[in-house]
Formats: structure tokens, sequence, C-alpha cells
């Protein structure tokens, strides 16, 4: 059931109830349709506490999805962090063979080698 419908319905049956509870107020009732109003009043209290459980199952499986939604994304940007890391160790190892470099002319320059 939708949620806006399950609302809906959870809007009818409290405003049963509420119609239910009154009438058990009312004297001159005889047992017979007291006992009929207290049926209907139990049948739609669980009623309620069904159309509630379901609005609650509903948002569990949502946060579930989500989650794993985020889950997924975690494990991509782990894995994109991880091809980046391997770039960049790349990067710095090339950058150090360079300055090993500078620094073998630099010194053979001082030395008159160049």
């Amino acid at each position: 059931m939708a949620n806006t419908e399950r609302m809906l319905a959870l809007q009818n049956v409290r405003e049963a109830k509420k119609a239910i509870n009154e009438a058990r107020s009312l004297k001159g009732l005889d047992p017979e349709q007291s006992e009929l109003l207290e049926n209907l009043y139990v049948d739609l209290d669980c009623q309620e506490d069904t159309l509630i459980k379901e609005a609650i199952d509903d948002k569990i499986n949502d946060l579930r999805a989500a989650g794993t939604r985020l889950e997924e994304a975690a494990k991509k940007i782990s894995k994109d962090i991880d091809k980046l890391k391997k770039v960049s160790e790349l990067v710095e190892k090339t950058a150090k063979a360079i300055k090993i470099l500078v620094n073998i002319a630099s010194n053979a320059g001082k030395l008159g080698l160049t």
C-alpha cells in the first residue's frame, strides 16, 4: 500500500475509533450493542497498529536501501582513491628521480664536470 493511502486509511481508522469510543459511553446501550462497539474498537485498534507497523517497516526498508547505496558509494570512492593513490605514488617516484638527476647535474656542474 502506498504511504499516502496508508496515512489516509490510518486517519479514517482513528476517526472511526474516536466515534466508537464516544458511542460506547452513550447511556441506554443494551449489552449486545456495547459488545459490538467494544469489538469494533478492538478491531480498529488492531488495524491501526498494523498500519503503523507497515509504515515503520517501509521506513526501515527505505533506510536499509539508503545504507546499501551509501556502502556502494563508499566502496567506489575507496576504489577510486586507491587508483589515484597509485598515480600519486608514481608521480612522487618520478619527482624524486628528477630531483636526483637535478642534484647529480648540479653537483657535476660544481665540480666542473659539465
